[in-house]
């Protein structure tokens, strides 16, 4: 919009009072805040229909030279564009979500999990929580919802650790929601949740019913119990409007990321965690929380990320490459990036890190690594990840040893 006072623009906002009214009573600054980015999902005045309509946005938290921002933007539901984009499983033939809502379409209108199935256990990102929620409501609408149930209560594929499958009743007040599905707590179902308050002021339920009157599927953003450690946690969950008995319901499941901007807990998020058990996932999530260390304080995180018990335990430590000249702006372990030279393409096997984050913004790295400690090659594992400290792009990284898993075809002689 050409429009704009202090970055609002009048269609949109208005004068209609404090943030917390802007979203239909979402603080959407918070929940940012918290989750780094977020979907949210409104009615706004479209210019061109000169008519109040859904809408969907996504914003997304950055820094701007040390400035805090929400850069978003947004789309009218049913104004050229579905609420999910298309389903073009074939190249061929494509259906809006709409057409896709389970209870109203047949099974044939989803794209089959026997193929691609994402299990509770192997739920791992925001993507993997819509593939699970997707191949869920397919469950249910294929056997019924009493099999579906015992199955979402039971089956391990579909309930491991803080992921499982809820289905939740819709009603305007939200105060009558029931809990059809539940598997933390079986004895709940069948029974009216009444009013959940969540830590940013939000009532849980009505605002799962506010946002399935505008969209049949979408994202919800809220602190909820964590059945694997027993604290209130942030939760990002994927739910779809679906008939349940006659009764209409949502159907959904979450992800509690350690590495939201919110989470980044020090008892949970640390290099002594990550070298006692180190997998791809942690190394992610421990860069990741030092990267936004680094976009929080700008160069004044280099000597805390290098020094901190924290960020740096053994052979577990973070570093930072300025992208423009090339060189380690800190490090953890300056032994190690002095015996490769400290310059980063022979650090990572001659293949240009440096360039190839800059373009993908975040990536693994496998090389082959001198560990002063052992003054051997060894084999490790790094993530990257593109920030900027003071509007100067820097890599912010961490590694580790890969466990190695040999597999070889036994000859068996016939």
């Amino acid at each position: 919009s050409p429009a704009r006072m202090d970055g609002k623009a009048p269609h949109e906002w208005g004068s209609r009072g404090a943030r917390e009214d802007q979203f239909g009573g979402r603080d959407l600054a918070a929940a940012a805040d918290t989750f780094g980015e977020a979907h949210v999902y409104y009615r706004a005045y479209h210019p061109e229909t000169e008519a109040h309509q859904p809408k969907v946005g996504f914003l997304k938290r950055v820094d701007a030279q040390g400035v805090e921002l929400l850069v978003g933007a947004g789309y009218y539901v049913g104004y050229g564009q579905s609420t999910s984009g298309s389903n073009c499983a074939d190249n061929s033939a494509c259906e809006t979500s709409s057409s896709r809502r389970p209870g109203t379409q047949s099974a044939s209108g989803w794209s089959s999990c026997a193929d691609n199935s994402v299990t509770a256990a192997g739920v791992r990102t925001q993507s993997d929580v819509k593939a699970f929620v997707e191949c869920a409501a397919e469950y249910a609408l294929q056997h019924g919802t009493e099999e579906a149930r015992r199955a979402f209560n039971e089956d391990e594929r579909w309930k491991h650790g803080p992921t499982y499958v809820f289905v939740d009743g819709l009603e305007p007040s939200g105060e009558d929601a029931f809990a059809y599905v539940f598997p933390p707590d079986p004895a709940r179902e069948g029974r009216p949740w009444g009013e959940s308050i969540d830590g940013f002021g939000n009532d849980y339920y009505y605002e799962l019913h506010r946002i399935m009157s505008l969209v049949d599927e979408g994202w919800i953003y809220y602190l909820s119990t964590n059945p694997a450690t027993g604290k209130r946690q942030p939760k990002s969950s994927y739910v779809i409007e679906m008939d349940w008995n006659g009764e209409r319901a949502a159907i959904g499941a979450g992800i509690y990321a350690p590495d939201f901007p919110g989470t980044c807990y020090p008892e949970e998020v640390h290099a002594a965690a990550l070298r006692g058990n180190s997998d791809d996932q942690k190394l992610r999530e421990f860069v990741n929380c030092a990267a936004m260390t680094v976009e929080t304080s700008g160069y004044f995180a280099g000597p805390v990320l290098s020094n901190d018990p924290r960020w740096k335990q053994g052979p577990i430590y973070v570093f930072g490459v300025n992208v423009e000249t090339g060189t380690i702006a800190f490090s953890g372990s300056e032994s190690s990036f002095a015996s490769s030279g400290r310059i980063p393409q022979l650090l990572f096997d001659g293949r240009d890190v440096i360039e190839a984050s800059s373009i993908f913004g975040e990536g693994f790295w496998y090389y082959n690594f001198f560990n002063p400690a052992t003054q051997q090659m060894e084999p490790k594992v790094a993530f990257v990840k593109l920030v900027r400290a003071e509007g100067v792009p820097l890599l912010v990284g961490s590694g580790h040893r890969p466990v190695l898993r040999r597999y070889r075809l036994e000859q068996t002689g016939n």
